[in-house]
Formats: C-alpha cells, sequence, structure tokens
C-alpha cells in the first residue's frame, strides 16, 4: 500500500509518494523566481522558500503535456535536498496497492526531468 499525493500538470493527474512531498506553495505568495543562465530547459528557475533556494522544475516536456498556467510548486525532500516541481493543482490524497499504479512515462532520460 502507498499514500500518494495526486496532482495535475496540463489535463493530466500523476501521484508522487505522500511521504517525499514536503508541502505545496503557491508560487504567487513568493518571490520572483531567480532564473539561472545555461540549465536546462526543464529548470525554470530557483525559488526562495523560508530563507533557502530551491530549485524548481516543470515536469510538462519530459512527462509530454501541455501545462495550463501553472502556479503551485510541490517542494520534494530527496536524500540530497528538496527540489521542487511546477503543477497546475494538487488534488487528493489516495491510498493505493502497488500493483494499481503505472509506472512514469519514458521521456528523454537525459534531461532529468522524470524520476
Amino acid at each position: 500500500m502507498a499514500d500518494l499525493l495526486l496532482f495535475r500538470v496540463g489535463r493530466e493527474l500523476f501521484a508522487a509518494e505522500l511521504s517525499g512531498v514536503e508541502e505545496a506553495v503557491d508560487l504567487e505568495s513568493l518571490a520572483p523566481l531567480q532564473q539561472v543562465p545555461g540549465t536546462a530547459p526543464t529548470a525554470r528557475g530557483l525559488l526562495m522558500l523560508r530563507g533557502s533556494l530551491v530549485p524548481l522544475f516543470s515536469p510538462a516536456a519530459p512527462l509530454g503535456v501541455a501545462p495550463e498556467g501553472a502556479s503551485t510548486a510541490l517542494v520534494i525532500r530527496e536524500n540530497t535536498g528538496r527540489v521542487a516541481i511546477l503543477v497546475d493543482d494538487v488534488e487528493d490524497v489516495l491510498t493505493l496497492g502497488d500493483g494499481a499504479l503505472r509506472p512514469a512515462p519514458a521521456g528523454d532520460a537525459r534531461d532529468g526531468g522524470v524520476l
């Protein structure tokens, strides 16, 4: 069994393990993003979150969906730190068995946009 946070990118629903999601943040409530020249196309910039810089990425292209005005960042904690992904909406928490999940779409693995 897995507790999953459902979120929307474009018109598609995706999920992340709830235990890995630190928080959902409305981007309009934060300072403007700091742009970083020479980064991957999926990188949208750095956001300042309670005194820490967090890289923000858009998963739309690696997932093969068109964004619809994303304004929420999901902050995800991994072993090496935190990263944020740009989503259109956070939907709900759902508990599913492992057999009910499909694997992440196979994008271009070189861009690092989908783990």
